[in-house]
């Protein structure tokens, strides 16, 4: 566990020193920056985690670690509409479409 917060500070440091333009002696500050960052980071998790009633064994990974590819967003279907549509033509026996004579 320790290993792997060293790396993401490891890498997050690295990022600061090339977002700060690649600045030389400045690896200490970067490091300590970018630790803060981490601790910050899984403190939120935790909470979150907290807030939503799981615990971090539950929120492991049941695979192992391995990651899992990405799951693909499929379209939903618009729901079919089970309304008869209009028809302008007459039914038989009906006086739509027909006009009325009318008794003068």
């Amino acid at each position: 566990m320790q290993s792997d917060r060293d790396g993401r500070i490891r890498e997050r440091a690295h990022q600061i020193w090339l977002d700060e333009g690649r600045v030389e002696g400045k690896e200490s500050e970067h490091w300590h920056r970018a630790e803060r960052e981490i601790v910050a980071e899984e403190g939120a998790a935790k909470h979150s985690m907290a807030a939503k009633g799981e615990t971090a064994k539950s929120a492991a990974p049941k695979n192992g670690g391995k990651a899992e590819p990405p799951k693909t967003a499929t379209a939903a279907k618009p729901p079919r509409s089970r309304a008869k549509p209009a028809h302008s033509e007459s039914k038989p026996g009906s006086n739509r479409g027909r006009s009325r004579a009318t008794a003068d």
